[in-house]
């Protein structure tokens, strides 16, 4: 065997089918279709609210930017439980979506890019809450690969093909394409509503992707005017020299072109007050789903968990985008709603992943969480416990856009996609990453390049790099052993 703990993840692994299928069928065969291991009356409803691009902070209450308002967000940071420190072990809508499905990283999944569809061996929580005896629903983006038809364990399906479009979208309803004229958010809203009002004795599982707040930007009509007087404030790592940062991300970045960020203030002030446009129709549609709960008199026995895929740099570093493994690029927003058991107000600091969602809805359900999953229920931390919880994880961002294999349709679509937007080249590198509670270490294993390191409690922003400062050799040192170990874990 290869002892290179990079080359040994890098190099192509045999899916693992046999071992996934057979735990998934050990548990169809205990529980059967319809034979709830809970009696109904016992187990929750469950939402899943997911957005495209929010980061960890674009909730109104939590400040950044000061000016935006989102009540509804609010309300549920404040009657729920916000996990401030949650993230993805990979800043990409699709792998990330796929992780959030199954319980288990990319490496597991197969899902390593935007352009894969999702393989028919994974499970999905969905499917075993299905087996279980709820009714569910899939509304909103499914975004792996060209992927829009019904998937296995979903009573309800509509959705679209890849990004899809924010206006007058072609749906897939229930296997059947229609062209539905509209706003695309109020219009996965309405189909999440007509779906929570249905009468059933089953509990149900709803999930609700949006596109929103994905690039290229376009708010609701009502909201294409918001913020028009309101100015992004850039963040402290928007304004250095990036002195001591590895040559693959100052090729990126203005900043160490001896410029300033943005290149073009005016259109990046308004293509970032877009971003934050595009969350009121999704800020409305929370409000109108807890409503409906209200009325239904379903809210103490549902629980609503709202999230976003990854999260997005806004100027941090001079970069317009995410992949990287700086905190604004793997950390999401991530709340749970659910009176019948979380505290009001609740902040909790452990270290979330998004595979640790379907685990822990399943735990929530009654449901055994299959051996196959890589994530940790979290149900006692909602329930205000203190249990023993993970110390770091690792992040793998592996290489997605290869220009020089692209055809010059394809590549004229990236770059289509991106003008304005990325001030250098489309290409990030893949980069790997072990964050611990105060410590950061990045290395770029495709490459020749310097590692980073970073002292999380000194320098938040991840300004100044300590991998070369020999004061830090032990630290650094014990990162990359940790990541070796961390490789053999999650392979």
């Amino acid at each position: 065997m290869d002892s290179d703990p990079h080359k040994r993840l890098l190099s192509r692994r045999k899916f693992m089918v046999d071992v996934e299928m057979r735990a998934a069928g050990a548990y169809f065969a205990l529980s059967g279709a319809g034979n709830a291991p809970a009696a109904a009356n016992q187990r929750p409803n469950i939402i899943f609210i997911l957005t495209d691009d929010q980061r960890y902070d674009a909730i109104g209450c939590l400040g950044n930017p000061p000016w935006l308002k989102t009540p509804n967000m609010d309300r549920l940071v404040k009657e729920g439980l916000l996990f401030k420190n949650t993230f993805c072990p990979m800043s990409l809508c699709a792998p990330s979506r796929a992780s959030f499905l199954t319980g288990k990283y990319a490496t597991r999944t197969g899902v390593r890019d935007n352009e894969v569809s999702f393989p028919p061996e994974n499970v999905t929580f969905s499917r075993l809450l299905h087996t279980a005896g709820y009714e569910t629903a899939f509304i909103g983006k499914w975004h792996m690969g060209r992927q829009n038809e019904p998937q296995p364990g979903f009573d309800r399906w509509v959705s679209f093909v890849g990004q899809g479009v924010y206006n007058d979208p072609v749906l897939n309803v229930d296997g059947k394409d229609i062209k539905r004229p509209g706003y695309i958010t109020d219009l996965l809203n309405n189909y999440a509503l007509e779906f929570l009002k249905r009468k059933r004795e089953k509990p149900f599982c709803l999930y609700l992707a949006h596109k929103a707040v994905h690039d290229p930007r376009e708010p609701a009509p009502r909201h294409a005017a918001l913020y028009a007087n309101e100015t992004y404030p850039l963040p402290p790592s928007a304004k250095y020299n990036m002195e001591g940062k590895p040559n693959c991300v100052r090729e990126k970045s203005v900043l160490s072109k001896g410029q300033t960020f943005p290149p073009d203030p005016e259109k990046w002030q308004e293509n970032t007050r877009r971003y934050y446009r595009c969350l009121g129709a999704v800020d409305d549609g929370i409000g109108q789903i807890l409503k409906t709960l209200g009325e239904m008199d379903q809210l103490k026995n549902t629980v609503l968990i709202f999230a976003g895929d990854n999260g997005y740099l806004l100027g941090e570093h001079g970069q317009w985008d995410k992949r990287f493994a700086y905190e604004e690029s793997i950390r999401i927003p991530f709340v749970v709603y659910f009176p019948g058991m979380v505290k009001p107000g609740t902040i909790r600091d452990e270290m979330i992943l998004n595979i640790d969602m379907a685990p822990t809805l399943l735990d929530l359900a009654g449901v055994p969480i299959p051996s196959y999953m890589q994530g940790q229920s979290f149900k006692p931390l909602l329930q205000g416990k203190n249990i023993k919880w993970r110390e770091d994880f690792l992040y793998h961002y592996y290489l997605e856009f290869d220009l020089s294999k692209m055809s010059p349709e394809q590549k004229a679509g990236f770059e289509k996609m991106f003008k304005n937007l990325d001030p250098g080249p489309l290409l990030t590198p893949e980069n790997m990453a072990v964050r611990t509670k105060e410590w950061k270490y990045i290395t770029y294993p495709g490459i020749q390049d310097i590692d980073e390191l970073y002292d999380l409690r000194n320098d938040p922003y991840e300004m100044k790099n300590l991998a070369l400062d020999p004061k830090s050799a032990d630290v650094l040192k014990k990162m990359k052993t940790r990541m070796a170990q961390l490789i053999e874990e999650t392979r």
